[in-house]
């Protein structure tokens, strides 16, 4: 395969979803990120493992797309993944944080210090304490470890496809780095009044629910009942249809009412065409029962949020959480933002493409969707 050359573009971010393959590349131009080519193509054989062939396949499509360069970013494999909030010494101390970091995670895990791949960071202080949660003269601390057996075979598969893997990420850091425009915080810096943001991923299989602070990750959480699969398969069942129209229901119904005009035309596309347009209720009742399974979904996960972000803002003696960003393949379905800002007394927006980098034309669906976040923070890896 003949990749071009480009020097202009950063690495392609590639996120690996259980349903689709998602890939980003940006220029910075100008300040603000600028999508120069986005793609997000189904995994070939559902949400198994990755396979060769399928990384083979996404190597053309890159270069069919317009992608330059073989340089790519992926993230560490999320099941994988060792993740812990440790308290270390100060780095003033003098003492070996990074060794200590590494010798706590590898004990709260029960794996080899020299087996992974490390990466920590200081949580946000509060005066008067030494970190988040922390105790006077330690540091509070949280903590990513990727296995180096997951990581040598991940990293072998794509470099075998003649692409060269810039960096390995871990998920939600690339999904905070993405969403930082939205977080309205002047700058990184943990100081009295930074508002709290949590970026909810709403997954194919489980949904995750992050809460940052000043930029800085301060809690993460998998959310396993909160993933599309298990919301698609209740729709399939209740309604006996098949893939295909469970997945329209959700990404073109979703929670929101429709208008009347809009809900004529889907009720009955060859009639909204004609002069017989049903008005009023006869309208609504079209899509009133998967609306309704739909809405009772995600609210069931409302109770799963409030505690999660109760329990993140606790750690940090904060205010309460100011914005809820939705990404993933779930955050951009219709009504969800409305139905989470009643149900949480927050404000909620879609973390689209659009809303994070500039997205020229022809980009227009994929930069209006939530699907893109994770791998446009790839693409900013560094």
């Amino acid at each position: 395969m003949r990749w071009s050359g480009g020097k202009s573009r950063g690495p392609i971010g590639v996120d690996i979803g259980s349903r689709l393959i998602k890939a980003v590349q940006v220029s910075h131009a100008g300040g603000r990120p600028q999508v120069t080519a986005a793609v997000a193509i189904p995994r070939l054989k559902g949400s198994g493992p990755l396979e060769r062939d399928e990384v083979r396949r996404l190597g053309e499509v890159l270069f069919r797309q317009g992608f330059e360069g073989r340089s790519i970013v992926l993230a560490a494999p999320a099941e994988s993944l060792l993740v812990g909030t440790l308290t270390l010494p100060p780095k003033q101390s003098g003492a070996p944080v990074d060794q200590i970091a590494r010798m706590e995670l590898a004990r709260m895990h029960k794996q080899d210090p020299q087996g992974f791949e490390l990466v920590h960071w200081e949580l946000p202080s509060q005066s008067g304490s030494s970190g988040a949660g922390g105790k006077a003269g330690a540091t509070s601390v949280m903590a990513a470890g990727c296995p180096h057996a997951e990581a040598a075979a991940l990293l072998d598969m794509f470099e075998s496809a003649g692409m060269d893997v810039a960096g390995l990420d871990v998920h939600w850091l690339a999904l905070a780095r993405a969403c930082a425009p939205l977080f309205a915080a002047p700058d990184r810096q943990a100081v009295k009044g930074d508002p709290i943001i949590a970026v909810l991923d709403l997954g194919w299989r489980a949904a995750r629910i992050i809460v940052l602070r000043a930029g800085v990750v301060l809690f993460e959480r998998l959310l396993a009942e909160g993933g599309l699969s298990k919301l698609c398969e209740q729709l399939k069942a209740q309604f006996q249809v098949e893939d295909d129209a469970a997945e329209y229901l959700l990404r073109d119904i979703g929670c929101a009412p429709p208008t009347p005009a809009t809900a004529d035309r889907r009720a009955d596309p060859d009639r909204a065409e004609g002069g017989d347009r049903r008005e009023g209720p006869a309208i609504d009742d079209a899509f009133k029962e998967p609306r309704r399974l739909i809405t009772a979904h995600f609210d069931s996960l409302k109770s799963e949020l409030q505690v999660s972000l109760s329990y993140a803002v606790q750690q940090v003696r904060g205010e309460s959480v100011s914005r809820l960003l939705l990404a993933g393949g779930g955050g951009s379905i219709p009504g969800l933002c409305a139905r989470f800002a009643e149900a949480l007394a927050i404000e909620v927006v879609m973390a689209d493409a659009a809303s994070l980098a500039h997205c020229p034309p022809g980009l227009e669906r994929l930069g209006g969707s939530a699907v893109l976040a994770a791998a446009l923070g790839l693409a900013r890896y560094g």
